[in-house]
């Protein structure tokens, strides 16, 4: 008997796949296989974008090449946000 592994469309409902996630995901390139990694994993989009670690993505067993665009999004986010709360207690230093 072969075991197929587990589709987006094949979820169980219990697991709600975050359509944020998955949005963001495909704007980073990720395929159907890559996006079912993380949505087996129920992670949100606010887990990767804050809490996620390279080693996190590693563990997912993702290809090199997502792997690298994902990680390389999710810094460019933390660096963004990181600079804005800077701003933010810049400002109310003044």
């Amino acid at each position: 008997t072969e075991i197929l592994p587990p589709s987006i469309f094949h979820i169980p409902a219990d697991l709600e796949p975050d359509k944020e996630l998955t949005d963001w995901l495909k704007e980073q390139g990720a395929d159907t296989d890559t996006i079912e990694k993380f949505v087996t994993e129920d992670y949100t989009l606010n887990d990767i974008l804050n809490d996620v670690t390279k080693e996190d993505l590693r563990y997912l067993r993702l290809r090199g090449g997502v792997l690298c665009r994902i990680w390389r999004a999710i810094q460019k986010h933390r660096v963004r946000e990181q600079r804005r709360q800077q701003r933010g207690s810049d400002n109310m230093e003044a």
